[in-house]
């Protein structure tokens, strides 16, 4: 019999109390924070599970020349082969890749490797990529460490886009594009994320780049004002990535003022956040020898949230829960904002997109990713989603594991029941079959795929019982 023993802590109640208070949290909430050693900067992905918490997916480098390489593909009616990998962090990267851009019209397939082929790219794969007028392959959860077969791949004309989450090598150098939060000087906040999370945030990119403002260079405006002075502070964006920040007080030359902020918006789109408040500040103490015509924000985000009409922008960044965990500069401030602002006001357009956190939830935890960070928000998101039982394919799944009418889906249901019968089809070089699954809506075809999965399952088992047995006597 297991005897339980409290942990012996020393909290401080006016620790206590200030936790509690500050993240509106009862005292055993917050007593369980401090004693799983839970840093401060870290309660939100503990506390919270809004899908606008995730990390801004344009963080991720290179991310708008992926944007652009599938343009030009969709412009140019190019053919797209998404190759991804047999596990279920492979088999989910590459639905979500493959229904991504189907949604925007393309001519897109998919290969895993099968019947014995070996993990990553292979000069066999491209020649017959060749052979079917493939100019663009997408891998998804590999391809990091297959530079010989990407050199080999352009010398034959075919571009690859490499999405994947593993450690590239030391001597790894490619002109081809490349979305990896492990990269040199990749400024996404988190790396310990699956090949299925990787796919979604450029998908997820790819789909805000659809929205109205991302291809003009903007400049994002604040007056704040203090006791003692007004502060205008400009962020300029470019396809939604920050460039650079500007600073400026009402108290310095008005000349050298008025010439500083004329060079920044030169050429620029203007937008700002509740224009009768900003306008106002913007031509009195900034603006009096040049013409600015600025773009409110704030319209479709009021239509929204009603309440926030005649808020001013410092109103919704003290109401913003992300800076309730986050000490951040004023530059990252407006950016945050900016980003959450075109990410709500767009969330029909990008609602097919989101649906497929149920994918990354299963994909992270098949690869046993760490549930901190993002991840942890992302289990939740992805988890209330199957639990919609939207998809008729993995309402099969749940049902074959009992919990179809369970009203609440774990981590360890999708860790012991879910995951291990995708894991299998792979393992027997039949990931296709999960693949054709999962993406049909064809009851007849999910109903036939099932069954074959159901009997590579059963096959997986019996050779692991099997392998099991065989050591067993071997070591008696």
């Amino acid at each position: 019999m297991k005897i339980w023993k409290q942990k012996e802590t020393n909290i401080q109640t006016q620790e206590l109390t200030r936790i509690a208070k500050q993240y509106n949290i009862n005292a055993f909430e917050a007593t369980l924070l401090i004693n799983r050693e839970i840093k401060e900067e870290d309660f939100m992905f503990f506390l919270e599970d809004s899908v606008n918490l995730l990390h801004n997916p344009f963080l991720l480098k290179n991310i708008d020349k992926f944007i652009n390489r599938i343009n030009k593909a969709i412009k140019n009616n190019e053919n797209i082969l998404i190759f991804g990998d047999k596990d279920a962090d492979g088999i989910t990267a590459t639905i979500i890749m493959y229904e991504t851009l189907k949604d925007f019209g393309l001519n897109v397939s998919y290969k895993i490797p099968s019947n014995g082929e070996f993990y990553g790219l292979s000069n066999e794969l491209i020649n017959t990529a060749l052979e079917k007028k493939i100019s663009l392959i997408i891998t998804v959860d590999n391809g990091i460490s297959s530079i010989e077969e990407i050199n080999y791949a352009n010398s034959k004309g075919i571009e690859i886009i490499i999405t994947d989450h593993h450690l590239p090598g030391e001597n790894f150098k490619t002109e081809n594009i490349v979305i990896n939060p492990h990269l040199k000087d990749d400024k996404y906040p988190f790396k310990e994320i699956a090949g299925c999370c990787v796919s979604f945030k450029a998908c997820l990119a790819l789909s805000m780049s659809f929205t109205d403002l991302y291809s003009k260079n903007l400049v994002f405006l604040f007056l704040e004002k203090t006791k003692n002075e007004i502060i205008l502070h400009a962020i300029e964006i470019n396809n939604y990535i920050l460039k650079q920040y500007l600073r400026l007080n009402n108290k310095n030359d008005p000349l050298i003022n008025s010439n500083k902020l004329e060079k920044f918006v030169q050429n620029k789109c203007i937008i700002i956040f509740n224009k009768e408040d900003q306008n106002e500040l913007l031509n009195k103490h900034f603006a009096k020898s040049i013409n600015i015509n600025t773009i409110d924000i704030s319209e479709n985000f009021i239509k929204k949230y009603p309440n926030f009409i005649k808020k001013t922008l410092t109103d919704l960044i003290q109401a913003t829960k992300y800076f309730k965990y986050k000490e951040v500069e004023i530059k990252d401030k407006l950016y945050y904002i900016f980003y959450n602002v075109i990410f709500e006001t767009n969330k029909n357009l990008l609602q097919k997109c989101l649906k497929r956190l149920s994918f990354v939830a299963i994909g992270t935890i098949a690869d046993n990713m760490p549930i901190i960070n993002e991840n942890r928000i992302i289990l939740k998101v992805g988890l209330k989603e199957i639990a919609l039982r939207e998809r008729m394919s993995i309402n099969y799944l749940l049902k074959d594991a009992n919990i179809l009418t369970k009203p609440n889906i774990t981590s360890a249901d999708i860790a012991y029941k879910i995951a291990p019968i995708l894991n299998s089809t792979g393992r027997l070089e039949k990931a296709d079959i999960a693949i054709n699954f999962l993406l049909t809506n064809d009851i007849n075809q999910i109903e036939n795929k099932f069954k074959e999965i159901k009997e590579i399952n059963e096959l997986r088992k019996y050779k692991e019982e099997k392998a099991w047995n065989s050591d067993s006597i071997a070591s008696s």
